[in-house]
């Protein structure tokens, strides 16, 4: 008799947070992949794209327009959610900690805004 194991198996309140970087010159791209974003594959994604710290991004709203999910502007201190891709706005870093996402101040060495290294280390832990 064989035996089944389940690998990397979640609880049903869970999900994966999926880190996506970009250049400023990214949003065709980012355009065609989230176009093609399942809408049930138990993720969220988060999308860190480097910007002048003074520049408006209406990037959230143009990737809304092109996926079956929701697309918002990360908003300090929010609980993610599973088939959600969030923005990170212009000069800012975002940090995962307790299943929240933590808008902060980027440090003044770090050229490019916001950092696809720190948001990546954070969705590890």
């Amino acid at each position: 008799m064989a035996k089944v194991q389940k690998v990397n198996s979640i609880k049903n309140d869970e999900f994966y947070m999926v880190g996506i970087g970009s250049s400023a010159g990214g949003i065709e791209a980012l355009s065609l992949l989230v176009k093609h974003l399942p809408e049930d594959l138990n993720c969220c994604y988060v999308i860190a794209q480097h910007l002048s710290p003074n520049y408006k991004s209406i990037l959230h709203e143009i990737l809304n327009r092109e996926s079956k999910l929701l697309v918002k502007k990360v908003s300090d201190g929010e609980k993610p959610k599973k088939n959600t891709v969030y923005v990170i706005p212009p000069n800012k870093n975002l940090v995962v900690k307790n299943k929240t996402l933590i808008l902060q101040e980027p440090p003044k060495e770090i050229f490019t805004k916001p950092s696809i290294n720190i948001l990546f280390e954070s969705i590890s832990q």
